[in-house]
């Protein structure tokens, strides 16, 4: 009896650690349940998640303190919500990598410049690029971006930038034209964000009435389309505008300069270009979100 209780008492401590051991390798595998729509997106099955874990430790990345960070799911949006049409990690190394690659597949981004390097993202997020001017992408013309209402959203780390001009976050914008739809999301000296979206009789011009301290993680989201414009940072609505949609636009995306300056259906010329600022994870989608979660 006391021989068969031991082996008892060791296959339970042999189960405990297999436990654990699932625990902690959980995040690299784990489902995250989208509150919006009850879908479930594997962060996993097959091996991509892994893949983004690797590459901090990879290359060296640390945290601001000096220690490696953990990387997990706990920042970021399940990569795979019902009405996405694009879905940027910035996970790849802009040094070497030919293009801002799409996690859905569908709209690889071409860099422009080489002045971009990669850090570290907002926490779980794996990597970000940080934009040092002369450098930006272009996320091709597409009838996906031509949506009656959808949302946009995604990280950014402020530059600082007192004593310089505007800077573009992400533009889709064009100069001397009245055309709906025409969207720049920009960063002042004041270290506040604007949004400007553009209809044929009117516009949206929203300023966030705070600045945010440089080298700080936000959250940008923001709805278009009926009933209106709206725009939050971290959670909080900023604001309400228009009701217009994107889908009277038809240029491209600009991620790291301002388009308002370019030729319709075009990404040149391009101005404001941002100069030490960060971008992480950048979701384009058909429908609008909660950005309140």
């Amino acid at each position: 009896m006391r021989a068969a209780s031991s082996a008892g008492a060791w296959l339970f401590v042999s189960f405990l650690w297999a436990f654990a051991g699932g625990c902690r390798t959980g995040l690299e595998s784990i489902n995250i349940f989208n509150a919006e729509d009850g879908s479930v997106a594997s962060r996993d099955a097959s091996g991509t998640e892994n893949w983004r874990d690797s590459a901090i430790a990879q290359d060296g990345q640390v945290s601001q303190d000096g220690a490696m960070s953990d990387v997990s799911s706990r920042a970021c949006p399940a990569e795979l919500l019902a009405g996405s049409v694009a879905h940027y990690h910035f996970d790849d190394d802009p040094s070497v990598a030919a293009e801002l690659r799409d996690a859905l597949g569908a709209h690889p981004g071409s860099i422009v410049g080489g002045n971009i390097t990669r850090i570290e993202g907002p926490t779980g997020c794996g990597t970000a690029w940080l934009f040092n001017g002369d450098s930006y992408v272009v996320l091709p013309a597409s009838p996906d971006w031509q949506q009656r209402e959808g949302s946009v959203d995604f990280w950014y780390r402020p530059t600082d930038q007192m004593n310089e001009g505007n800077v573009g976050i992400l533009s889709r914008d064009a100069g001397g034209t009245g055309r709906p739809g025409h969207t720049q999301i920009n960063q002042n000296t004041r270290e506040q964000i604007l949004l400007r979206i553009q209809s044929a009789g009117s516009e949206t011009n929203i300023i966030s009435p705070m600045s945010y301290t440089p080298g700080t993680w936000i959250h940008i989201g923001i709805n278009y389309g009926p009933p209106s414009a709206e725009f939050y940072i971290d959670g909080t609505l900023v604001d309400t505008g228009i009701a217009e949609g994107l889908d009277g636009n038809e240029n491209p995306w600009v991620i790291g300069a301002g388009s308002y300056m370019s030729n319709e259906g075009q990404a040149t010329p391009v101005t404001d270009f941002l100069v030490g600022g960060a971008i992480d994870e950048l979701r384009m989608s058909a429908q609008r979100r909660d950005f309140t979660r």
